[in-house]
């Protein structure tokens, strides 16, 4: 319907909107890995935006020898055992975020 009378005769448009539903990181809630043999995760296939994109990634609190490449891999070498609960960050173009903490555990 692209128009509509109203009783007086005049004419008015349908109201149309959109409703879009903020990021989900689908994310495991416990990754493992081992100290001193290399590492990569690849978490921007795990944050789904839906259609709004593109999207931007963040990874922090990641154990010594692991880094955040910025668009959501993390490579390197764990330097040493131990769990560490590191927080993903995913934010899509019409700035809505999700963030879920994630167990990592270096054996």
């Amino acid at each position: 319907m692209d128009s509509a009378y109203k009783t007086t005769g005049a004419t008015f448009k349908p109201l149309r909107f959109n409703i879009y539903r903020g990021p989900n990181i689908t994310t495991s809630s416990t990754l493992s890995a081992t100290h001193g043999s290399a590492y990569s995760h690849d978490f921007y296939p795990e944050c789904d935006v839906g259609i709004v994109i593109p999207k931007t990634m963040s990874i922090t609190g990641l154990p010594a020898g692991l880094t955040d490449n910025g668009n959501g891999t993390v490579t390197g070498t764990p330097t040493s055992a131990g769990n560490t609960n590191i927080t993903i960050s995913c934010t899509n173009n019409a700035g809505q975020q999700a963030q879920k903490s994630v167990q990592l555990q270096v054996t």
